[in-house]
């Protein structure tokens, strides 16, 4: 692994959509998860799409929120200089690791720790954990950036149900 990059503002400034793209589809994806859920179609390929969509949003941002900064990667200390997570839950971290396994990677542990039966996603307090960290960051910007991303949407605050989703 490579040494962390600082960025200049100007940079900071080009990868705003970017932060807020993650930010936009991983609410899609959550919103959307609850509705298919409400119209009981937590099974099947449009939900495991959406699910899988959900998954991958969650560990690009997990990543911003509470890595320490790898190579070229950029995090929310990049944006905020002593920015402090909220305490990463045991729930978000075996999420983020369960997507590691059924998703980014072909493994053992795909087959077996995570095979038929145990599937099962808690994607509502697990999205609940992310919004307060997006609620968080976006009210420790300078205003020049919250400007930046209010043009993307992000201000807006939601509301998260808890569900357990399946698949």
């Amino acid at each position: 692994m490579g040494k962390a990059t600082n960025y200049s503002p100007e940079e900071l400034l080009k990868m705003v959509e970017h932060v807020a793209y993650e930010i936009g589809r991983f609410r899609w994806a959550d919103q959307t998860l609850v509705q298919l859920r409400g119209e009981n179609m937590s099974e099947g390929q449009w939900h495991d799409a959406v699910l899988e969509s959900w998954a991958v949003h969650l560990r690009i941002l997990a990543d911003f929120f509470y890595a320490a900064p790898r190579q070229d990667d950029v995090t929310a200390g990049h944006f905020i200089k002593g920015w402090q997570a909220p305490a990463k839950s045991r729930l978000l971290a075996e999420t983020e690791r369960k997507a590691d396994k059924q998703l980014a990677h072909l493994t053992l542990a795909r087959a077996g720790e995570y095979g038929a039966g145990r599937k099962g996603w808690q994607c509502g307090q697990v999205a609940a954990e992310i919004e307060e960290c997006v609620s968080l960051f976006l009210k420790g910007l300078t205003p020049a950036l919250k400007s930046e991303f209010a043009k993307w949407g992000c201000l807006v605050e939601t509301e998260y149900l808890t569900v357990e989703m399946t698949g």
